[in-house]
C-alpha cells in the first residue's frame, strides 16, 4: 500500500531528530506490518523507536485533515479510539497508541512478534471482551442537572437540605 510505504518513510526522516530523546529505543527501527483489509480501509501497525501505534487508511480521507480529532472505530475486536492525522506525503491516516514509548522491548525481531500479535488481535472476535479500563471509561455518566436551591439552600450552599432531612 503506497500509504504506509509513505508514511514509514515520514517517519524515518522523523528519526533523525527523535535519536537524542530519552524515549528513544535504539535497538529498534522503523517497520511496519503487511495492511490488512478492513471493509474499504487498510490497517497496519507501524512502530518506530518511540512508539508502536494501530494505523488506519480510508478511501476517503477528508475527516482526517482535521488533524488531533478523535474518531471511534469498530473493529472486529471491539472500538477503538484513533487520532486523526494528516500528512502532505501521507494523505490521511488515523493511529491508536499501542506502546509509547517502547523501550521494554530488546530486539526488531521481538517488537515486530508483538506488532503482527496485536495486527492479529483485532481482527480476532474472542477480544472483544471489553477491558477495566474499557468499562470504566463507557461508564463515565454524564453529570446530574443541577437541583433547583430556594434562597435558604443558596445561602447555605445547599446544606439546610440536608438538615431539615435528620
Amino acid at each position: 500500500m503506497q500509504s504506509l510505504v509513505a508514511l514509514t518513510a515520514f517517519y524515518q526522516q522523523a528519526d533523525l531528530g527523535m535519536r537524542d530523546l530519552p524515549i528513544y529505543n535504539a535497538a529498534l527501527q522503523i517497520e511496519a506490518t503487511q495492511a490488512r483489509s478492513y471493509g474499504d480501509d487498510e490497517l497496519a501497525v507501524v512502530v518506530t523507536p518511540w512508539f508502536m501505534n494501530l494505523v488506519i487508511f480510508s478511501d476517503d480521507d477528508t475527516h482526517c485533515r482535521q488533524q488531533g480529532a478523535k474518531r471511534t472505530v469498530e473493529l472486529p475486536s471491539g472500538r477503538y479510539e484513533f487520532t486523526q492525522c494528516w500528512e502532505a506525503s501521507v494523505g490521511g491516516f488515523a493511529t491508536c497508541a499501542l506502546f509509547s514509548p517502547v523501550l521494554e522491548f530488546e530486539s526488531q525481531q521481538d517488537v515486530m512478534a508483538v506488532a503482527n500479535a496485536a495486527l492479529d488481535a483485532v481482527f480476532d472476535t474472542q477480544y472483544t471482551e471489553t477491558t477495566e479500563w474499557q468499562q470504566a471509561r463507557d461508564a463515565q455518566v454524564k453529570p446530574a442537572e443541577p437541583s433547583k436551591l430556594d434562597r435558604r439552600g443558596f445561602i447555605t450552599a445547599g446544606l439546610a437540605k440536608q438538615q431539615v432531612t435528620r
